[in-house]
């Protein structure tokens, strides 16, 4: 159990370097070192200010971000095999979090709309409701979340997290619309009667290779079923498709509704996005793996799925990248499987909006980095509706810089 005594001993671990490596591998930047001074020397109330004043999905990052690739990996202790699990200290006081005071200063009289109430959503929300804002957070599901409350496992993640937001949200006042849909239940001229208005829809548009047959899923479609105690796939061979922590997620959930399921990669997983951690976790569960193949096509035999075709791949360096990437080979196997489930990733869906506010946009059809005005109100995308599907921490650092450059304009 995680208590004070354990957290002390974590900071006391902690060498506090002048040039730390775990503040710069973290997409936040959270002042580590000073956080385990102040609980060293028995400062807890000093810790809690400096991690809440930095972000505010503490308990969400310490549980989800890959610390193999943030600030535990990234520790200097490493060296000796003993770094410091500052992952540990985070989940600790982010218990705490929701007990923060969250004043919001006097209004500015100033008006914000933020679309989607995923991490970037919900953290736009409380930054600017703290400001003075009157804000408006739109959701088009029946509770905020984004990701976390429609498609992240219970056994990776305990939602009820989401309690503390809303209670947080409602201290602030900020007016929370459920069930509400930009452009069918929000027209865009209702954005116009707003200072503010940010874009946090999220990614949404499914990369499925195979979408047009019946026997192929998108991963969030299984995750969301589950989610909503539904079993879309029972007792069947599955083919997993990609490797992130979303394709161990959906192959976990997957061998619990007692199917059959093997990952296949197209490189290996020393090479793949998801933490080693997640990957372990499905390699104990049962999940297993075929590494450095890449789907072809579907083998079909009187309307039913036989199996998938496959090139295999080689591994090559990437001088632009810490990861090897794959050259096709010419050479191909078939496996058997009676159905396909593919978490190959998500893009953002800009169409609509492209119609209504083209300058939002660079010539490349990708959101631009900053802040814009039309008419009257001030407009930007935040979060992976800005940035492409990434991390929670990177989501809200992008949220925090958007809301940094409005703050500079308004």
């Amino acid at each position: 159990m995680i208590n004070f005594e354990v957290v002390k001993k974590i900071a006391k671990k902690c060498i506090k370097c002048t040039n730390p490596s775990c503040v710069k591998a973290c997409p936040l930047n959270n002042p580590i070192p000073e956080i385990l001074k102040s609980i060293e020397n028995d400062k807890l109330d000093l810790a809690k200010e400096l991690l809440f004043s930095n972000t505010n999905i503490p308990y969400i990052c310490s549980i989800l971000c890959d610390k193999e690739k943030s600030c535990y990996g990234s520790c200097v202790l490493n060296k000796k095999n003993d770094p410091a699990p500052f992952y540990l200290v985070e989940e600790y006081l982010s218990s705490f979090y929701d007990k923060g005071l969250f004043i919001k200063k006097s209004s500015n009289n100033k008006s914000a709309i933020i679309i989607g109430s995923g991490v970037a959503g919900i953290n736009a929300s409380i930054k600017l409701a703290v400001e003075g804002f009157t804000v408006t957070l739109i959701e088009k599901e029946n509770r905020i979340g984004g990701v976390i409350n429609n498609t992240l496992p219970s056994f990776r993640f305990d939602d009820s997290i989401l309690n503390k937001y809303e209670k947080i949200l409602s201290k602030l006042e900020v007016n929370v619309l459920l069930n509400n849909e930009l452009f069918k239940d929000v027209s865009f001229d209702e954005l116009l009667k707003y200072d503010v208005c940010l874009f946090a829809m999220g990614t949404q548009v499914s990369k499925m290779s195979f979408k047009d047959s019946d026997f192929s899923y998108d991963a969030l479609e299984i995750l969301a079923a589950y989610k909503n105690n539904k079993k879309l796939i029972e007792n069947k061979k599955v083919i997993v498709t990609g490797g992130g922590n979303v394709a161990m997620d959906v192959a976990r959930v997957l061998l619990r509704c007692n199917n059959d399921v093997t990952i296949c990669y197209r490189r290996d997983m020393k090479n793949a996005p998801s933490s080693k951690h997640e990957i372990n976790l499905a390699k104990e569960e049962g999940v297993k793996f075929n590494e450095c193949i890449s789907p072809v096509s579907l083998i079909m035999d009187n309307e039913l799925l036989k199996g998938i075709k496959f090139e295999k791949m080689d591994l090559v360096d990437d001088p632009a990248s810490s990861r090897k990437t794959f050259v096709k080979t010419g050479k191909y196997e078939d496996i058997e499987c009676d159905y396909l489930v593919e978490a190959i990733g998500q893009n953002a869906d800009y169409n609509i909006l492209k119609s209504k506010l083209q300058q939002m946009f660079n010539e490349d059809g990708w959101p631009i980095n900053g802040v814009i005005k039309y008419q009257n109100t001030l407009f930007a995308s935040i979060g992976d509706y800005n940035l492409g599907a990434s991390t929670f921490a990177r989501a809200q650092n992008n949220s925090n810089e958007m809301i940094r450059k409005v703050l500079e304009r308004i």
